[in-house]
């Protein structure tokens, strides 16, 4: 190289060198900027992470619940059933029990008006002759 590319090259370093220097400080200022972005998200990730853990337990927890609800509850609605059956079967037993006592009743309620009738004649006899007839 002849001592003009020397020249030119040296000029040129020159101009180049400080807005090279200016560029490449720039570029180290957004590598920080998205080095704390990157954390901040970084850090972001992570509490959703606990969050998700966090539902899946519960949801977890919700499931088994619900499933020991459900095996609870299987004894309790056959005696449920069962109760039902029996009151039906007392109810019929009560109807068919009327049925037979409001026959027998019904003669017992005639007797005791027949019963307070002759009372109310004794009631209104004025003497022991009149009530020895009745």
């Amino acid at each position: 190289m002849n001592a003009k590319h020397y020249e030119i090259a040296f000029r040129l370093s020159g101009l180049v060198s400080p807005s090279m220097r200016a560029s490449f400080n720039q570029a180290q200022k957004q590598m920080t900027k998205l080095e704390e972005k990157s954390i901040r998200f970084n850090a972001n990730l992570k509490k959703s992470a606990v969050g998700a853990l966090k539902m899946t337990s519960a949801v977890s927890a919700l499931t088994q619940a619900l499933g020991g609800l459900t095996a609870l509850s299987a004894p309790v609605v056959a005696g449920i059933g069962a109760m039902g059956a029996s009151f039906a079967s007392a109810g019929v037993g009560a109807v068919a029990y009327g049925a037979v006592a409001v026959s027998a009743l019904k003669k017992v309620f005639e007797a005791s008006e027949e019963v307070k009738k002759i009372q109310d004649k004794i009631d209104s006899a004025d003497s022991v002759k009149e009530r020895s007839k009745i």
